[in-house]
């Protein structure tokens, strides 16, 4: 028995061909495909003119990574599949439900887990909302990797300042990600820049950094007067975590479906489910943007990030997603979006009062 079937080392989901053993004779033969440890599949089959040929193997790694648990959430799974007596594994199947022009291993090498390589992000950016994800093929997961940050800051007397530091990474997880908030950026400069410099790191102001490893490469540019009116995080096309800021409009609409009931006179409602959407219509979009944040709206797990920084889990329930290459048209999308707990949504604004003149204004006795 063999594997006729050439399956790369690396292979999106997208990319899984139809799995052929071939010369398996005429008796039936147990098949068990496997996650590393976790079970995916056992059956027994019956060979057809001496080959087995395994379907849709896509859709069972892509429903296994997306139902993983929250905390221990990865973008690929080590394949493993035994037919009769027989093993092949070791594999790496990488989620991307996308048909992508290139293959898995050309990608994770020459670029982190987004199909971005510049992004605009707004001064308060946290380090949840920013980090830039990566998948190491198994000989970079062996050696130490040099990590190499470029920035321009503006310093305390408005000039502008370029500097470059880097740093090695030496651990061996094959999937991780750099922290790459500008706060992030500001303590890098501190602890690994060697070059001589009049101004304190921590006192300077981030205004682009670009992140380099290997081949991989993203620049960041922080608008510092970019105040986003919605945000939201979302698993794009590897699995992998990205926040999306949007200068949008949004318009809430709510509805109700309740009965109604008359007894001696008297009528009230019963049966009463409140509801409420949200239609969201984007400012402009560059062409790369827009392509990006079509991930947002086919995404199967979709957040939106409160003030606070709490997620509310949403749907998107109805989109208008028209990319278009051309300079002389704007690009917007326009979604809907529902909350994924039922009901109408209350929101108070928790604001300190913070000017001391007015902080105990009715506390005053009356004269």
């Amino acid at each position: 028995m063999q594997m006729s079937t050439r399956l790369p080392m690396y292979v999106f989901t997208s990319q899984i061909p139809t799995i052929e053993i071939a010369q398996a004779g005429i008796d039936p033969l147990s098949v068990t495909l496997w996650a590393g440890r976790d079970k995916l599949l056992e059956t027994t089959m019956h060979p057809v003119g001496g080959k087995l040929k395994l379907y849709d193997l896509r859709e069972l790694y892509e429903e296994y990574l997306r139902s993983q648990n929250e905390d221990d959430i990865y973008p690929y799974a080590i394949f493993e599949l035994e037919v009769g007596n027989l093993t092949w594994e070791d594999n790496m199947i990488i989620y991307c439900p996308f048909n992508c022009n290139i293959s898995a291993e050309e990608f994770i090498t020459k670029h982190f887990l987004t199909t971005l390589t510049a992004k605009r992000i707004p001064s308060d950016a946290t380090r949840d909302d920013e980090m830039l994800a990566y998948l190491l093929k198994s000989d970079e997961a062996s050696t130490p990797r040099t990590i190499e940050i470029t920035a321009a800051f503006r310093a305390p007397d408005g000039n502008i300042v370029g500097h470059t530091c880097s740093y090695t990474d030496s651990s061996r997880y094959q999937y991780d990600g750099l922290l790459c908030c500008p706060q992030d950026i500001n303590e890098d400069f501190d602890h690994y820049c060697t070059e001589a410099s009049v101004y304190d790191y921590r006192d300077l102001t981030p205004l682009s950094y670009t992140i380099r490893m290997g081949q991989r490469s993203f620049t960041y540019y922080v608008d510092w007067d970019f105040k986003p009116s919605v945000r939201f995080r979302f698993r794009n096309a590897f699995n992998a975590e990205e926040t999306i800021y949007l200068d949008a409009v949004t318009v809430t609409k709510t509805d109700t479906e309740r009965s109604l009931a008359t007894s001696h006179g008297k009528s009230l409602f019963y049966d009463q489910v409140d509801s409420q959407e949200y239609e969201v219509t984007t400012a402009p979009l560059s062409t790369e943007e827009a392509a990006w944040a079509t991930q947002l709206l086919l995404s199967y797990k979709v957040q939106r990030v409160e003030e606070d920084g709490t997620l509310t889990e949403v749907l998107i329930t109805d989109m208008t997603a028209e990319v278009t290459d051309s300079d002389e048209e704007h690009r917007r999308l326009k979604f809907t979006y529902r909350l994924a707990k039922q009901g109408a949504s209350l929101t108070v604004r928790n604001e300190v009062i913070r000017n001391s003149r007015f902080a105990n204004q009715f506390a005053i006795q009356f004269a």
